[in-house]
């Protein structure tokens, strides 16, 4: 039985035994018989090997799938992460450049006020200092003018005691008097306008 089932398989090999006797010097080489053995094991292993082999590469790829799963997931972890920082500094430069132009702005505001009211107190200092160059003026005016007045009334008295009677003496000082007094009143008036 066994060399009816054998033998299509031997003439399918190549160089394989052709008469009775090379078979069965065939049969009895221990090299046939592992070699049978050998294709006899792997038919019979192949489905369980088949099995554990596809098993080791389907965890295999699950496994790189799931590093890839995983650095997928990181990647888009670290770009929204990025996208925040980004966010973030943009966020930053801008608050940062609207700080410093309103800084300027301040600044600028400020230096304009304080220009202001230099400006006021160097017009009020001005003003302060004409109206003390005016009272000054006034009263030297007023000085010289008494002054004035008071030489001219001495002289008027010594005139008047050496060439006048004493009564025409007492007319000519009240009249000289009471016209000095009214251009006093005059030029007081005017000072004050």
């Amino acid at each position: 039985m066994l060399d009816t089932l054998l033998m299509p398989l031997l003439h399918a090999i190549p160089h394989a035994p052709q008469s009775a006797q090379e078979i069965e010097a065939y049969l009895q080489n221990p090299s046939t018989w592992t070699t049978v053995a050998f294709v006899i094991f792997v038919i019979i292993a192949f489905r369980p090997l088949k099995k554990a082999f596809t098993n080791i590469l389907n965890n295999y790829s699950e496994k790189i799938a799931q590093d890839i799963h995983e650095a997928v997931q990181l990647a888009y972890e670290a770009r929204t992460a990025l996208d925040d920082i980004t966010d973030k500094y943009e966020k930053a430069v801008q608050q940062t450049n609207k700080t410093l132009q309103d800084a300027q702005e301040k600044a600028q505001q400020y230096r304009q006020e304080a220009q202001a009211q230099t400006d006021m107190l160097i017009a009020q200092q001005k003003k302060l200092a004409q109206a003390r160059r005016h009272t000054l003026e006034q009263n030297a005016l007023n000085a010289v003018r008494s002054h004035s007045v008071h030489t001219a009334l001495h002289a008027t008295r010594l005139i008047l005691a050496t060439k006048l009677s004493p009564q025409h003496h007492q007319t000519s000082l009240t009249n000289a008097l009471s016209q000095l007094k009214k251009q006093r009143w005059t030029d007081h008036k005017r000072s004050k306008h």
